[in-house]
């Protein structure tokens, strides 16, 4: 046993005395060091800052510097070897010679290997540039400068203000060295910079490059500098320069912390808001710790395995003992070690089902023996009908695998309907196709397997050495094979013609982009495709063909095209072998929210003034969206916050780490939520009033606009920090996880659908767009059906009066106001209340009335009739009829059972030629307490079948009632006033 003993505690004014006398012992010995004077009887330890030109020194602005000065833009490289080992080359990364090459970053992992920071941006971007992953610093008088500056200033006019010769004792030397932070015991940093140098005559390209390496000790007891030392020089060098501190810092402090591209540079306007789409996630993660209780995969999960991945390179296989050889490049096969992430949702048909199928149910944790699962895929096609004779050797059999795609174990015998893995040699009209034997699976189920191979298989073992008998097969159409092949395009997103022009519609010689989709065997295999076409082009493929024939004049949108091929197949495929030996952990994902914006030109008018049009699906579905939190989320992330003029994209504080990881995003815990935020590039808007003040009229007056391709960015976003407040953020296309403050702007992740995103309105129909109103009552005291017949005029306001257009002159029509006039028609059917209508329609023998007719009153002050104006006011009390608050554990159970049906709703939309509706809407209202009615909404197919339906949605009763009395006031004809407040309900 260990026996510490407490030191008697000492006056806290000795301690600091004490620790200040240390201080000033180290400084006396450094100062003394180099404070000597020359005098005539010893010699000098320092020389004054003069430039020996012989050893490389330089005169640059008077001062003296270490070697010849290199400005930036001459610089090749530099490199920091200390924390880890980081640097900046040039690279010409876009092949332009015109333009600067600019400094790529590149820093050595914690496996020591060199990686290059590329992010996926630079490909998926075309008006990307890499100095934008610089990370800037605030400079007072010069706002911000790139920190990479600062460090290339630095080591590029490397000052010195003096020179210490060091002592050629070795005892000594090392002594003075390690006075000045270069002994064995420090951890000086060492830079290795690269620059070009003039070399005489006029011609720029007379250069050569050089290269030196420095050494950086301590502080200067200033604290204002430091020691340093160049090359093989022994000599060390001071200088009070603090860009030096630009080498200690760490190298994901030289990376811009940037998340989010910047919207729409082309029009500042826009920017942000017209996302094309927003999916809003948050997640579970759920784990395995040792000793604690494990978790069963579920079905739809991501799932974070460790695995060893091996697939066949299509090159060469040998086999050395039991051992396969593992080649990286240019051999034989590739395997990785690692995490390795399986999103079942994807996974869940086909091939790639036994991957969904191996791991659901699983428990988290390390498995008790491997699981290994073949994946067979297909890579590539034959030339059918190009006459070439194709030669197999089978050579061994190496495995059997099971249904579930795994291995079967050794001593497994080849049956009927086996699959086996094979080693194989293939020829090609009796040569020699590859080096060496290939790896492959052989179906034996397949018709399309040669029967003689299905004899040479039968009935043998794994490991099993096979004969050198070649099976020769010519292939055709019928003997290949074949797999089903789809193309779905889905949207025409770019049209342009031979002079870069943008037309309206595709015409014969434009050249068209479209997004699309390919499918193998009913498998998304390729999704978000762009492709492009020229119309009418000679020569073109039966798909090109199909392509133009429903392309041309169409305009950019959405647009179906399907087709259907086959792909054909040798009867050998390629695979994929996952050996799995721990399920770290699976993460299950719920969506909050999905929507884009939607053009004024295209939006359903179901979701009236809404500029979001919500794309969630399930039982939010029917939704309409606040467009004004909306609005907030997609602002923030595109960065067009208060103070900004025009976007800048999402950036954080600072770079806490790159190159994205399953294990990064654990650590960082950024798997609680996940954001897809997508952006319109190469926009063009067919309509602009730079005279529009306000963001939200503009918009609605945006007719249309087009735009040639998408930018999408995946950010996996952590909880706030409870004690700092700050959040960790990461992001695909940058392959950064940057550190960020505004933490407050992102309490929306906290929020759910219908407290953030649902509008609380009943319905959000615009009385303008409504064809129909279909109201049926089922209570005791009010019964019945009523349809209710919109017929809507076009026309116009004009000094005090309503006109039709033929009735107003071209001036008259310029200074008049459109005015969408109404006459509603109700017709009772069935045993209705007895109402004013019912005694109105008795008294004349009719079937039906206008509610003008009904109240027998004419005009009112805002040229409606009197019962249009108040049939207005009904449909506006259905527009702010709210949802309401939490249901009580009875309300629950009598909504789950369905509840009482008293009343029932349908809403028939205006037809519109160019863009008729696709459904109609259904209100039902189940009275579940007499507190509150429960509002299930259903989406109506135009063939009378229900789409969808949302069943979480609740009124007071008090606001139901007030519905149902508004509208039988209409019906005896007396005043609907929305400000009415019924006593006797509010006292329920």
């Amino acid at each position: 046993m260990i026996v510490v003993k407490k030191k008697p505690k000492r006056s806290l004014i000795i301690v600091i005395l004490a620790a200040v006398l240390a201080v000033l012992t180290a400084l006396a010995i450094i100062l003394d060091t180099f404070l000597l004077i020359d005098t005539p009887d010893e010699d000098t330890s320092i020389v004054p800052p003069t430039v020996d030109k012989t050893i490389g020194e330089d005169i640059y602005l008077s001062s003296a510097i270490a070697y010849a000065r290199a400005d930036e833009a001459h610089i090749n490289s530099i490199r920091i070897y200390g924390n880890g080992e980081y640097g900046f080359d040039r690279m010409d990364i876009d092949n332009d010679p015109s333009t600067e090459s600019p400094f790529v970053f590149n820093y050595r992992d914690k496996n020591g290997d060199l990686q290059v920071y590329l992010p996926n941006i630079m490909y998926e971007d075309g008006g990307f540039e890499y100095n934008d992953l610089y990370a800037l610093e605030q400079n007072d008088g010069y706002g911000t400068i790139m920190k990479l500056t600062y460090l290339t200033t630095a080591f590029g006019t490397l000052y010195f203000d003096s020179r210490l010769d060091l002592s050629e004792d070795e005892a000594e030397r090392k002594k003075e060295l390690s006075a000045f932070g270069f002994g064995e015991e420090d951890s000086p940093v060492t830079v290795m910079i690269k620059y070009n140098v003039h070399t005489g005559g006029s011609d720029h390209d007379d250069e050569t490059e050089v290269t030196h390496t420095v050494k950086v000790g301590s502080k200067l007891a200033t604290n204002s500098g430091y020691y340093y030392m160049v090359d093989d020089r022994p000599y060390v060098y001071t200088t009070y320069t603090e860009y030096i501190d630009y080498a200690f810092i760490e190298f994901t402090d030289y990376i811009n912390p940037i998340l989010i591209a910047a919207g729409l540079p082309q029009d500042n306007a826009f920017e942000p808001y017209l996302t094309t789409d927003y999916q809003q996630y948050k997640s579970t993660v759920y784990d395995y710790k040792e000793g604690e209780y494990s978790h069963k995969v579920v079905a739809g999960s991501d799932v974070i395995v460790s695995a060893i991945v091996t697939k066949p390179d299509g090159s060469q296989f040998k086999r050395e003992g039991d051992e396969n050889t593992i080649h990286v490049k240019g051999g034989l096969i590739t395997e990785s070690r690692g995490d390795v992430v399986f999103n079942l949702g994807k996974y869940s048909t086909n091939e790639w089902k036994n991957i969904s199928n191996a791991l659901t149910s699983l428990n988290t944790g390390r498995l008790e023996s491997p699981i290994t699962i073949t994946v067979p895929e297909y890579s590539g096609t034959l030339n059918i009908g190009a006459g070439i004779e194709y030669g197999y050797k089978l050579k061994s059999i190496e495995a059997i695998l099971t249904d579930g795609g795994y291995d079967a174990p050794a001593g497994a015998v080849v049956e009927s309907t086996s699959s086996v893995k094979v080693t194989y040699e293939v020829y090609k009209n009796g040569v020699a196709a590859f080096e060496s034997a290939l790896w492959g699976i052989v179906d034996l189920s397949s018709d399309k397997t040669p029967d003689a191979v299905k004899a040479a298989l039968l009935g043998k073992s794994v490991g099993s050495a096979l004969s050198d008998e070649m099976y020769k097969i010519v292939y055709t159409a019928d003997n290949s094979l074949s797999k089903p092949y789809r193309i779905v395009v889905e949207r025409i997103i770019g049209i342009s013609d031979a002079e870069g022009n943008l037309p309206s519609v595709a015409d014969v010689g434009t050249t068209v982009l479209y997004r699309y989709d390919v499918y193998v065997n009913n498998d998304l295999i390729s999704n978000d495709m762009i492709g492009e076409v020229v119309i009418g082009a000679e020569g073109q493929s039966d798909f090109n063909k199909l392509l133009s024939t429903s392309f041309k004049g169409k305009a950019i949108g959405d647009l179906r095209v399907e087709y259907n091929s086959t792909i054909n197949l040798e009867f050998i495929s390629s695979f994929s072998t996952f050996e799995i030996d721990e399920i770290k952990y699976f993460v299950v994902k719920e969506k909050v929210v999905s929507f884009k914006f939607q053009q004024a030109s295209e939006r359903d008018p179901y979701y009236g003034e809404s500029i979001y049009m919500n794309t969630t699906g399930g039982k939010y579905a029917l939704y309409a969206l606040n467009a004004s939190s909306c609005e907030a989320v997609v602002k923030i992330l595109g960065g067009l916050l208060t103070n900004a003029s025009s976007s800048t994209g999402l950036v954080g504080t600072r770079t806490v780490d790159v190159n994205i990881t399953p294990q990064k995003l654990k650590d960082y815990g950024l798997y609680d939520y996940s954001i897809y935020f997508e952006l319109p590039r190469g926009i063009e808007a067919k309509v602009y009033d730079s005279t529009t003040t306000s963001m939200e009229q503009y918009l609605t007056d945006l007719d249309d606009y087009e735009y040639a391709t998408t930018l999408g960015f995946t950010l996996y976003i952590s909880k706030a920090d409870p004690a700092t407040g700050k959040r960790y953020i990461a992001s695909d296309l940058y392959d950064v996880i940057a550190e960020i403050d505004a933490t407050e702007d992102f309490i929306f992740l906290e929020q759910n659908f219908i407290d953030f995103y649902a509008r609380k309105n009943a319905v959000l129909v615009n009385i303008e767009n409504i064809a129909s109103v279909k109201l049926e009552f089922m209570m005791e005291d009010k019964y019945g059906t009523y349809f209710n017949e919109l017929r809507h005029q076009q026309t116009y306001s004009y000094a005090g009066g309503l006109y039709l257009k033929s009735q107003l002159t071209e001036e008259q029509l310029k200074a008049a106001s459109p005015y969408d006039s109404i006459e509603v028609v109700v017709t009772p059917s069935g045993e209705c209340n007895e109402t004013e209508l019912s005694k109105f329609l008795a008294e004349h023998g009719y079937s039906c009335v206008s509610f003008r007719e009904l109240y027998g009153k004419d005009k009112t002050d805002h040229m409606d009739s009197l019962g249009t104006s108040y049939f207005k006011e009904f449909i506006q009390t259905l527009f702010y009829t709210r949802y309401q608050g939490t249901l009580s554990e009875e309300e629950q159970a009598n909504a789950l059972s369905g509840g009482e049906l008293v009343s029932r709703m349908t809403i028939k939309l205006v037809e519109n030629e160019q863009n008729p509706p696709k459904y109609h809407y259904v209100y039902e209202f189940y009275k579940i307490s007499s507190r509150r009615v429960m509002v299930r909404i259903s989406q109506i197919a135009r063939d009378g079948n229900a789409v969808n339906s949302v069943s979480d949605f609740y009124v007071s009763n008090f606001a139901f009632k007030k519905l149902c009395s508004k509208y039988f006031d209409l019906l005896n004809a007396r005043d609907v006033d929305n400000e009415t407040v019924f006593k006797e309900e509010l006292a329920n």
